[in-house]
């Protein structure tokens, strides 16, 4: 006879992961930043869209491991949806840094704090992500993508955050009141 293998996150098996809700939840979360990335708001830098929101706030509200999946997979589905304008690989590899970063963020906020969580995150995602285009590219690329990706980061790091501390705000004195 063959012994299972089991994949422990946490304490859990793998399979108790995978139920409806928790699949429900990452779908919507991952249709969220679907509808995020046609939210463009204007800025003097140009537009920014909202589509990593939805990825840090998972990462917040539910753990590192669906923030991570929810902001890996929907940077993936987002430029599926516009054609791979990088070309596929690069978005592999920026899908993979986008649920690094998510983890980062989850790590960093319960560690130090939502300040600085969104510091270290907006110069990861801004400044870290366009590093490896360098050799791809040249500086002039590397210098107009650096303040877009860091107004965009910050923007959409802000909000997960402010959203986050409001809902925890609210969870708060709920139990206050009924205590």
């Amino acid at each position: 006879m063959r012994e299972e293998v089991k994949l422990q996150v946490r304490g859990k098996r793998f399979w108790e992961l995978l139920t409806a809700r928790r699949s429900l939840r990452l779908i919507l979360f991952v249709f969220l930043s679907l509808v995020g990335s046609m939210i463009r708001l204007p800025l003097p830098m140009g537009s920014v869209a909202l589509e990593t929101f939805p990825g840090y706030f998972a990462a917040l509200s539910f753990g590192w491991v669906d923030g991570g999946l929810v902001a890996g997979l929907s940077h993936l589905l987002v430029s599926a949806l516009g054609g791979f304008p990088l070309g596929i690989w690069l978005h592999f590899l920026a899908g993979l840094q986008m649920a690094l970063w998510a983890v980062c963020f989850c790590y960093i906020n319960d560690r130090v704090g939502m300040f600085f969580a969104i510091i270290a995150i907006t110069i990861l995602h801004s400044l870290v992500s366009v590093v490896y285009t360098l050799p791809i590219w040249n500086m002039v690329i590397f210098s107009g993508l650096l303040l877009p990706l860091a107004t965009a980061a910050a923007v959409n790091l802000s909000l997960a955050g402010l959203l986050f501390l409001l809902g925890a705000r609210k969870r708060s004195t709920r139990w206050e009141r009924s205590a």
